[in-house]
């Protein structure tokens, strides 16, 4: 039965986007100069970092958009650590089976994390206090930074109407730049950290 649901749920999603997707290439060919390669628009999605319709903005070679959040550890400002790799993991919500599952496996290989040498964060809409309890719930070991307002979702594209923020995953190099980008289409899995090294490898 679960099978069969995931399957629907899935099968819904699918469409949905291929829908917006017919819809958004019809407006492009309907006003010329709007596509994704339009000078005007990548002006503003380099600087906004958030162009409504533009998807999948901030793709690999991008450079990364900034933000400041408050995390677990204090406030949090992404250009303040230049000068090494982060990692952005992105999730729906705290106390979630997958998401507790996510965090729990990084805190179990917490050692083989920390040899990639990367600084990794999680980031969901929950506030602070639903985040520490959600650390010393479970005993978790990376920083979470709390997205209230969803901004840095949206700048990062990865906000859903259906899901709020889907899960995610961005590996960001020591100059700003995005390496790799890897979205999780039903949020029902998640970058061990063997993918992680893999995804350094690539970009070093």
């Amino acid at each position: 039965m679960l099978k069969k649901a995931l399957e629907s749920r899935e099968s819904c999603l699918t469409k949905r986007v291929e829908d917006h997707l017919r819809a958004r290439r019809r407006r492009c060919a309907r006003e010329p100069g709007r596509g994704v390669d339009s000078p005007k628009l990548v002006g503003q999605r380099r600087h906004a970092g958030i162009v409504s319709g533009l998807a999948g903005f901030p793709q690999p070679g991008d450079e990364a958009p900034d933000f400041d959040l408050a995390g677990t550890d204090g406030k949090f400002r992404l250009s303040a650590h230049r000068g090494a790799p982060v990692v952005l993991l992105f999730y729906p919500r705290d106390e979630s089976t997958v998401c507790t599952k996510q965090f729990c496996f990084y805190r179990d290989r917490y050692a083989e994390l920390t040899e990639l040498g990367v600084l990794a964060v999680g980031i969901s809409p929950q506030d602070i206090a639903s985040h520490e309890r959600f650390i010393a719930g479970h005993g978790l070991r990376l920083p979470l930074l709390s997205d209230v307002d969803l901004e840095v979702a949206k700048a990062y594209s990865v906000n859903s109407r259906l899901l709020g923020t889907k899960r995610a995953t961005f590996v960001i190099d020591a100059a700003g730049i995005v390496r790799y980008r890897h979205e999780h289409v039903l949020s029902l899995t998640f970058d061990t950290v063997e993918d992680l090294r893999r995804a350094l490898i690539s970009a070093s």
